[in-house]
């Protein structure tokens, strides 16, 4: 059974990346019904490695690899292999901690990247490809072949 809860906007959105990202990293389970006091537009909290109502495949990953700084993280593990946190924000400057993190808690929760902690003074975190992840490699390399390809014939607009 769903409840439904009258939000603002901002509440919404809020409530959406508390959800996604919880702290303690368990799949998300409560699917409420949220609606917004000034569209009074309706938004369901989904599971993103699930079909799309249109029974389409490619969903759940392209909403995985379509957010912000997604593909930039996935490719620098791709040619650095396993990378500390601070050595990603350095590659990266331009994108804040929180959302660093956000990122890479999904990825983890997609089982796409592996989180590995050592419990030192300060705590070192690394990340690197699951198995999952791995079957990645070849799409990004082409994507870079593409990227190159497209950028010495001419220049992207963007």
């Amino acid at each position: 059974m769903q409840k439904t809860v009258e939000m603002n906007e901002m509440q919404v959105y809020y409530r959406i990346v508390k959800l996604l990202y919880a702290s303690n990293y368990q799949k998300v389970t409560n699917y409420t019904k949220v609606t917004t006091m000034a569209s009074q537009q309706q938004f369901e909290h989904f599971d993103v490695r699930d079909f799309s109502t249109t029974r389409c495949p490619l969903h759940g990953l392209l909403n995985i690899l379509s957010g912000p700084w997604t593909m930039y993280i996935l490719w620098l593990l791709r040619t650095h292999g396993e990378m500390r946190f601070g050595q990603i924000k350095k590659q990266l400057p331009n994108i804040s901690a929180k959302v660093l993190t956000e990122r890479l808690r999904m990825l983890e929760e997609a089982d796409i990247l592996i989180r590995r902690h050592e419990p030192t003074i300060p705590p070192k975190v690394s990340y690197r490809f699951s198995e999952r992840g791995h079957q990645l490699e070849n799409i990004l390399d082409q994507i870079n072949t593409l990227a190159t390809a497209w950028s010495q014939s001419a220049p992207l607009k963007g």
